[in-house]
């Protein structure tokens, strides 16, 4: 894309958003997230910062979304526990182990890889931003291609972000607006890659910290540029390393000044799109989503406006208003500490009752707020007050979230987890931070798949876990009526269903020829008991006939 291109692309998908959605996100940047959007602020200084938002009058969906925001990234992709597995789409794969211990141990490298990472720290952000805008925009990046020194991730702020989708709902494009003074074009594009008059400010005292609107714009480079070459996806046949120079790769990008159409630096390249784009739920014909915010927002907009008229009559209640008589007041009004106030008489001064009704204010508040509550599903996610949830009552409750937000879950692993992992195993995979996959992974052209195994994931499957046990229990109990209805079991398949779902390593499972030297063995020992056995009662047998001759033998 030329310089020019990009600046025309990115005012008018501005003018669109202005003129649509861009309303209602400055309504939630205001009463959901504040501090987080400021969608029509220019905050080109810190003292533009607006610290402090007295239009909000009570949090509490504020407190809702982060709630919300929460329980969705310690169910879905938990910091404590490793959330993600890969498995082969070939079930002879699964069951062998060193193919399914190296997979297990990149699973591990690329989960490392995030945690060592800020990922944990964006991603907060952004299941804020899919709770409350409908959207949100996550970049993960190379923190240096010569020599691994990790990853890193960026959580854009709405106002920064934009974006055009390709036929399958994709990100096609994406358009962030940056900010930067001349000191920091040169320092981050050099000397020689930024335009005169930006060079002559960086070495001004007044002009080098006013600061300049920059677009970065990543784009998807047209099929005749493009290699063929390039590192394996999940679900692809395991491919060579292949590192490609940077304008020879899928997506290309550009720093481009807003003003002039200035091209800053030079242009660089990724392998595949670095930016991903979830949703809470799909707006229909449109590319954004819709999230609880938008839902409640007259919910929200009503409670904070009720909050600001009960605040109002509560000061009225306080510190009322006082009444006198045309003449009956003789000096000022003083009501402060020690005052003196002289009157005609002492009943022509007394305090204004408003005749409020408190208590009618309060039912309205609570309901209103239980609305909200409700939209954000606080009321699912949050523990009884007392007693305590048992343990089967809090996989119900994590059952439960699974089918009120199913479809959510979804898409945001369709837009987000997936893609995410999918390019963190490429990243890893083109450093060298992965071993070698075994031999019979390359022969047998191993596809990979993403297992999710998170709290809500686990609880989903346990359901499963334990229909088998029912049902092989079941059976057991008709074992004494019915001997040989455990005949219809196939255990070895209820072990390695089980441990699958379970999420149980390959390391403690026994390999197919383990399984079969245990048998072999308990076999032999078997045939050799049962030898034994027989040489026993043989033995016993001749010794009892030949005591029995013997006596026979002596007579009567």
């Amino acid at each position: 894309m030329k310089p020019e291109e990009i600046k025309a692309r990115y005012h008018q998908l501005k003018t669109e958003a202005q003129s649509s959605v861009y309303t209602i996100f400055d309504l939630i940047d205001r009463f959901v997230t504040p501090y987080r959007g400021g969608m029509f602020s220019d905050l080109r200084t810190e003292n533009e910062v607006e610290w402090r938002k007295r239009d909000l009058f009570d949090g509490t969906a504020v407190q809702a979304a982060q709630i919300l925001a929460s329980s969705l990234q310690g169910s879905m992709t938990p910091p404590g526990m490793q959330w993600f597995h890969f498995r082969f789409r070939s079930e002879g794969l699964n069951r062998d182990v060193d193919a399914m211990t190296w997979l297990e141990d990149c699973a591990l490298r690329c989960f490392n890889a995030l945690q060592d990472s800020n990922f944990n720290l964006e991603a907060n952000e952004t299941y804020l931003d899919v709770v409350s805008y409908g959207i949100s925009t996550i970049v993960e990046e190379v923190e240096n291609e010569d020599v691994w020194e990790g990853l890193n991730f960026q959580s854009i702020p709405m106002r920064e972000s934009l974006f055009e989708q390709d036929s399958k709902g994709g990100v096609l494009r994406l358009f962030r607006r940056l900010q930067y003074n001349p000191m920091q074009m040169v320092d981050k594009f050099g000397q020689d890659r930024v335009p005169l008059d930006v060079r002559e400010k960086a070495l001004s005292a007044t002009g080098s910290m006013v600061k300049e609107d920059v677009i970065f714009c990543i784009y998807k480079r047209p099929a005749f540029e493009l290699a063929e070459n390039r590192a394996p996806d999940l679900g692809e046949k395991m491919e060579d390393k292949k590192i490609l120079p940077p304008l020879q790769r899928e997506y290309g990008y550009k720093y481009v000044r807003e003003k002039d159409a200035m091209m800053l630096g030079d242009e660089g390249g990724y392998y595949d799109m670095p930016a991903f784009v979830p949703r809470w739920r799909k707006t229909a014909g449109s590319k954004m989503g819709h999230s609880p915010a938008m839902i409640a927002m007259g919910d929200i907009l009503t409670l904070n406006q009720l909050v600001q008229i009960i605040l109002l009559a509560a000061e009225k209640a306080i510190d009322p208003a006082n009444l006198t008589t045309e003449r009956g007041l003789l000096s000022d009004l003083d009501l402060g500490s020690g005052g003196l106030t002289v009157v005609r008489n002492i009943d022509d001064l007394k305090p204004y009752v408003s005749g409020s009704n408190f208590s009618v204010a309060e039912l309205t508040k609570a309901a209103l707020q239980d609305q909200i509550n409700r939209a954000f599903y606080v009321d699912q996610l949050q523990l009884k007050d007392s007693p305590a949830m048992t343990a089967t009552e809090v996989q119900a409750r994590m059952e439960l979230m699974q089918r009120l937000i199913g479809p959510t879950v979804a898409r945001l692993q369709n837009d987000f987890l997936d893609p995410m992992v999918n390019r963190t195993f490429k990243i890893l995979w083109r450093a060298g931070q992965l071993d070698e996959p075994p031999q019979i992974v390359k022969d047998m052209q191993g596809e990979l798949d993403i297992e999710y195994v998170g709290p809500m994931y686990r609880a989903q499957r346990m359901g499963d876990v334990q229909a088998i046990q029912q049902w092989v229990g079941f059976l057991g109990s008709l074992e004494a009526v019915q001997p040989g209805v455990l005949d219809s079991v196939n255990f070895e398949s209820v072990a390695n269903i089980s441990a699958r779902l379970m999420g149980v390593s390959a390391e403690v499972q026994a390999s197919a020829e383990e399984m079969a030297a245990k048998r072999d063995k308990r076999n032999l020992k078997t045939q050799q008991d049962q030898s034994l056995a027989k040489v026993q009662v043989l033995g016993s047998a001749t010794k009892d006939m030949a005591q029995a001759q013997a006596a026979t033998a002596k007579g009567p």
